[in-house]
């Protein structure tokens, strides 16, 4: 039994290591680095508008038709339709 615990350890040992050199290979990939440069951290005083410049303090919620947790989605919602048609912009 204690030989089956250590060859799952080492193998969960090999696999770590091999993550974390995967993720260290990633973070040093020059398409990460050159965005890493362009980011920008929101500050407490910004905030989320519409295309019309309204402030929108929650983009997560939706109208729904069932109440707030389930239930789908409406397209009366003229935040999360508008959300949806700038994601669909930037994909054409």
């Amino acid at each position: 039994m204690s030989g089956i615990i250590d060859k799952a350890q080492e193998t969960f040992s090999r696999v770590k290591a091999d993550a974390s050199k995967k993720v260290q290979d990633f973070m040093e990939n020059d398409k990460v680095k050159r965005m890493n440069r362009e980011k920008v951290d929101p500050s407490a005083s910004s905030r989320f508008t519409t295309n019309t410049g309204m402030g929108v303090s929650n983009t997560d919620v939706w109208l729904k038709v069932a109440g707030e947790k389930q239930g789908p989605m409406l397209l009366q919602d003229h935040h999360g339709r508008e959300k949806v048609c700038d994601i669909c912009m930037c994909l054409t």
